[in-house]
């Protein structure tokens, strides 16, 4: 599913990736850990297609992210992707539904709302489907957050410290529910986390330090 060779990565004088080889089979769910600034975040970035780094290969799903141009890039991404940020990211302009819905552009409206409204079921919200961001709880957000990175069933979902902002009661419950998900969908799944607990839920465990797998 995903194969990196020898992947750098800088920003300025800082090699935020140096040499990093890794390789995910289909299904696994691998935790990236390590501490702040190893480059966890950036490695996340560069299997999403948001980065493309300055030396190496990236292959995820067969799929050369690496000779691929930006609109390469987003077209892939948008069909084979799902992003959970850290803070959840949701627009605040729009409800929670429509949030959810924003991968599913290329549905029908009610389809589209349909299919949102039953991944809220999945992750326990469907009542807060109206509510705006700024309506709901940090864990109720980011349950928002992770349903709008499953809905449209991508095979890759990229988790950033997906509980880093919650307390331990509300990031079990969101951590056991993206499990969950994601296991019911088949999907490979990396995160980031700094967290013992999510980590030890993985299948598999990747230690990061000053941009280098170390174990």
């Amino acid at each position: 599913m995903i194969k990196l060779v020898g992947v750098g990565l800088d920003f300025g004088a800082t090699k935020a990736l140096d040499g990093v080889d890794l390789a995910v089979a289909a299904g696994d769910v691998v935790a990236v850990t390590g501490p702040s600034g190893c480059g966890k975040s950036t490695l996340l970035h560069v299997l999403a297609g948001l980065l493309r780094p300055d030396r190496g290969e990236v292959s995820v799903g067969g799929t050369d992210l690496t000779s691929a141009n930006d609109q390469a890039r987003t077209r892939w991404r948008l069909e084979n992707c799902g992003f959970v940020f850290q803070l959840g990211d949701l627009v605040p302009e729009l409800t929670l539904l429509d949030n959810v819905a924003l991968p599913l552009d290329g549905l029908r409206a009610k389809n589209a709302r349909e299919r949102a409204r039953d991944t809220l079921g999945e992750l326990g919200i469907a009542e807060l489907a109206d509510r705006f961001p700024d309506q709901v709880s940090g864990g109720q957000a980011q349950r928002a957050a992770i349903a709008r990175a499953l809905v449209h069933n991508p095979p890759l979902v990229l988790a950033d410290e997906p509980t880093g902002s919650l307390d331990q009661d509300s990031g079990s419950k969101v951590l056991d529910l993206l499990l969950r998900a994601v296991s019911d969908r088949g999907a490979t799944v990396v995160l980031a986390t700094h967290e013992r607990r999510l980590a030890a839920a993985a299948h598999r465990e990747i230690r990061m330090l000053d941009g280098r797998v170390v174990a």
